[in-house]
Parts: C-alpha cells; sequence; structure tokens
C-alpha cells in the first residue's frame, strides 16, 4: 500500500467508508488469519480464529483514529491489533484450563462401598494436586480428565514434550508415594 492510497484509505476509514474496509478485509484477512494461527497454536479450533481475525477489523473500523502514520504503516498497524488481539484470546482460552475443581467428579452417592472407596481415592488425588505447582496440576488434568496429547499440553503451557513428560512423571511418583 502506497502512501497516497494509505492517505485514501485512511480518510475513507475515517469518514467510514465500509467499501474502503471490505477492500482491507479482502486484501489483509488471510496473513491476518496466519498470524493469528500462528499465535494461537493448537489451543484454538478455526471458529475462534475466525472470529478474533473479525475483531481485529472491527478493531480497526472502531479505533482508526487513534492510527499514527508517523509510526508506521496502516498495514503494520493492522498486524498489530491483530498480535495483541490474538495474545488476549490466548490468555482467555489458558483461563479454560484453570480447571474446576475435581470436586464436580466426586460422586454425590455412597451408599455403596465402591462409591465410598472411589470418593476417598478422588480425595486423596484432590489432596495431592493441591499439594503440587498449578502448573503440575493442570497438565495431569489435561492429560488424565481431558485426554489431551502431549504435545498438545505442551503446546498449550509453552513447555517443552519433555518437560511436560517430566512433570507428569513426578506427579505420579508423588501419587504412588501416597
Amino acid at each position: 500500500m502506497g502512501t497516497s492510497q494509505q492517505d485514501d484509505t485512511l480518510r475513507k476509514l475515517m469518514k467510514k467508508d465500509t467499501d474502503v474496509l471490505e477492500s482491507l478485509i479482502l486484501e489483509l484477512s488471510s496473513p491476518v488469519y496466519s498470524l493469528i494461527f500462528r499465535i494461537l497454536g493448537g489451543q484454538a479450533n478455526k471458529e475462534d480464529i475466525e472470529e478474533c481475525v473479525s475483531d481485529v477489523f472491527v478493531d480497526v473500523w472502531n479505533k482508526i483514529e487513534s492510527f499514527d502514520s508517523s509510526k508506521g504503516s496502516l498495514k503494520t498497524w493492522i498486524f498489530i491489533l491483530a498480535k495483541y488481539k490474538a495474545l488476549d484470546y490466548k490468555r482467555k482460552l489458558k483461563q479454560k484450563y484453570n480447571i474446576q475443581e475435581l470436586k464436580d467428579y466426586i460422586p454425590s452417592q455412597t451408599n455403596t462401598l465402591d462409591e465410598v472407596l472411589r470418593k476417598s481415592q478422588i480425595e486423596s488425588v484432590l489432596e495431592i494436586l493441591n499439594s503440587v505447582s498449578s502448573v503440575d496440576k493442570n497438565i495431569f488434568l489435561m492429560k488424565y480428565f481431558y485426554y489431551e496429547s502431549m504435545d498438545s499440553i505442551a503446546g498449550k503451557l509453552n513447555l517443552t514434550t519433555k518437560a511436560v513428560e517430566n512433570r507428569l512423571r513426578r506427579v505420579r511418583e508423588l501419587m504412588k508415594k501416597k
């Protein structure tokens, strides 16, 4: 996008010309999608990524007055908006894995010996999980309650697969001891 073309695009966007926004979306939605996909990795599904892309262009529409051409091009500004929007989405998706209490898995009926034993085992697991770091707790829950792969867990927590395996092994060893 040349300087005169950028100035024309800016002027029209500030006047809320929807045709200009539409042409920006056509031109930049694919590279914006790619950027967001790289940031969100395996954490988000296709719909989440598409929603994030849409939110970026809504921000372009709503925040165009805050664009400062002395700091860079319109295209760069849009990519920066996309980056920060994707990072916000990433934080929100991680919060989904600040997993609800395991007490939800404790059965309410304790009328049989099996249920009593099961409840006791779950309480023991809870006690152990509450004694380890939140990262180790999340890894354990993602692996054994949400059946996620080691690679998926590693990607979501920005760890190596080996680090995830080692942390999981330590938690299992702690459980065996107790």
